[in-house]
């Protein structure tokens, strides 16, 4: 009789049965293929085959290029885009495609980003076949569009938000939108609210442009947005006015 695991929709599986599955999901999840990493992922789950958990810790790829993680040249591989490099000390990174074939990241399941330290003569070999981006515009695209409408964890509780320098528009891509947050965050700084009522901006638009000067070390924390002046009505005034002349009250 083969000996027999009950896996967690109270199913018997055999040891030889339950091992094979076991040594598919290992391997799918080592898989950059997003089919086969997710039909190992639900393999996982009908032969109770215990999910990856990273060691890189971070809950999205926000916090993960600003993570200690990256502080030397890092491969980054994940499903369904192609691996590339992060090189913060030289500002710049090293790509095969454009920038936009970044995009499904916005919905990567982080416990499947993998890293890899890249050795001083990999990066040269790099620099010689690898497109490159500026750190600034790389740093720049993730945050606008990889944010899943959340602030990055570091600057989730600040009070309020101002930056320390105007954004180079003339070689980053950008909307009219973005401009207007910048000349808003130059001059009267503040929270997500009153940044959304000062421009007319989506707040996921507005912690999406936070977190691209955030990555790029544009953002700094102010002092929380006073509360607007309430002009008393002019009409009002007048007649509280003649209420106290007509009282022989002094105004």
């Amino acid at each position: 009789m083969r000996p027999l695991i009950r896996n967690e929709f109270d199913e018997l599986l055999s040891l030889d049965d339950h091992d094979s599955a076991e040594r598919f999901c290992r391997l799918g999840f080592q898989s950059l293929n997003a089919e086969l990493l997710a039909l190992a992922k639900e393999l996982a789950g009908i032969a109770s085959v215990p999910l990856p958990k990273a060691l890189h810790g971070q809950k999205t790829v926000i916090d993960l290029l600003m993570s200690k993680w990256l502080e030397r040249p890092t491969r980054v591989t994940a499903a369904g885009v192609r691996a590339f490099v992060v090189d913060r000390a030289r500002k710049r990174c090293f790509m095969d495609g454009e920038l936009k074939e970044l995009v499904p990241l916005r919905e990567a399941d982080m416990d499947f980003v993998r890293l890899a330290g890249v050795e001083d003569w990999q990066v040269a070999d790099l620099e010689k076949k690898k497109r490159i981006v500026p750190l600034e515009a790389f740093m720049w695209f993730a945050g606008l569009h990889l944010s899943q409408g959340r602030l990055a964890e570091a600057i989730s509780g600040y009070a309020g938000f101002g930056i320390v320098r105007w954004p180079d528009f003339g070689t980053l891509p950008h909307t009219t939108q973005q401009v207007k947050l910048a000349a808003v965050l130059m001059k009267s700084p503040g929270d997500v609210a009153r940044l959304k009522e000062a421009t007319g901006a989506a707040e996921e638009e507005v912690v999406a442009y936070l977190n691209a000067c955030y990555l790029n070390g544009w953002l700094k924390e102010t002092a929380p947005a006073p509360p607007p002046k309430i002009e008393e009505n002019v009409a009002q005034r007048q007649l509280l006015g003649k209420l106290r002349s007509s009282l022989g009250m002094e105004r």
